[in-house]
Order: C-alpha cells, then sequence, then structure tokens
C-alpha cells in the first residue's frame, strides 16, 4: 500500500471515532426549574406567638420569623415544665426520673396526636411535619435540652426549633 493511502485511511477512522460532543440544556433547565420551585415552597415563613413564662431568661441570637405550627415546650430555670402553656405536674427532686420523663412523654404525645387530628381534618394536601418549639432558660445545663429532644425523636418528632430572645 502507498503512503498516501495509508493516511486516507488513518483520516477516515479519526474523523469516524470523533464525534461532536454536544450538552442537551432543556432537561437541565427543567430540573433547575423543579428544584427552584420545590425550593420556594419549602421556604413558608409563618410567626409564633408565645406567652413565656416569667423566670425564663432566653439566650439573645440573630433570628428570623420561621417558627412552625407544632409543639411548644418551655423550660424554666426551677425546673418547671409547660407543654402548650399548661403546666405539668411532675414529682418534686429530679426532673428526669423515670416517671417524670414518662409523664412529659405522655403529654407531648397527647398534643402531637391532637396536632395530627387537626391537620388531617384541614384536609390539606402539602405534607406537614410536626416541629417542637423548645424555649428553655438559657443558663439550664444541656442536658434537659438533650432529654426533650430525645423524648421527642422517640414520639417521631424529627424538627426541633430553639426559641431566643432577639439582639
Amino acid at each position: 500500500m502507498s503512503k498516501s493511502k495509508n493516511n486516507m485511511m488513518l483520516y477516515r477512522l479519526r474523523k469516524q471515532r470523533s464525534h461532536k460532543f454536544e450538552i442537551q440544556l432543556t432537561s437541565l433547565i427543567d430540573i433547575i426549574v423543579f428544584l427552584l420551585v420545590f425550593l420556594i415552597q419549602a421556604a413558608t415563613i409563618t410567626k409564633l406567638n408565645l406567652n413565656l413564662r416569667a423566670n425564663i431568661e432566653l439566650p439573645r441570637s440573630e433570628t428570623r420569623d420561621d417558627a412552625d405550627r407544632g409543639i411548644t415546650v418551655q423550660l424554666t430555670k426551677d425546673l418547671e415544665v409547660f407543654i402548650e402553656d399548661k403546666s405539668v405536674a411532675l414529682e418534686a427532686g429530679t426532673l428526669w426520673t423515670d416517671n417524670n420523663a414518662n409523664v412529659i412523654r405522655e403529654k407531648i404525645k397527647e398534643v402531637k396526636l391532637n396536632l395530627e387530628q387537626v391537620i388531617k381534618q384541614s384536609k390539606t394536601t402539602e405534607r406537614f411535619n410536626i416541629v417542637m418549639n423548645l424555649a428553655m432558660d438559657k443558663g439550664l445545663d444541656y442536658l434537659h435540652v438533650k432529654n426533650l429532644m430525645d423524648i421527642a425523636a422517640g414520639l417521631g418528632i424529627e424538627q426541633f426549633k430553639f426559641i431566643v430572645m432577639e439582639k
């Protein structure tokens, strides 16, 4: 074979192997639009009206108004527990006895079931996650936050919001 025929064959092989690289943007734009719509719907802004107990000193923080409907639990520096503004009768002494933890669990469960019934009766089509709003005195030990969150998580509550005072 001659040299020019070999060059011609190599040229044809390279030409057959090379493909134009194109990016289809239509499907990418569709996905971005869906994500944008989802993120806009997920960012709901609501206000939480809360009657704080007199002896709770909340920590200060940069805040935003996006508390969801949910269960509000308040814990004073005297270790009094209020669920939905109602005092929870607990045994005197240590807050986290098994009996006290069970009483708190049952009260939160009762409020959660009532809230789920209200959601079910509202016939809303949007998915709704129950949120626990925690208002606790800033001087309390983290153990109290952990125990309340453990109780709530055991009842299927996965989202928590901490109530703080605006700076």
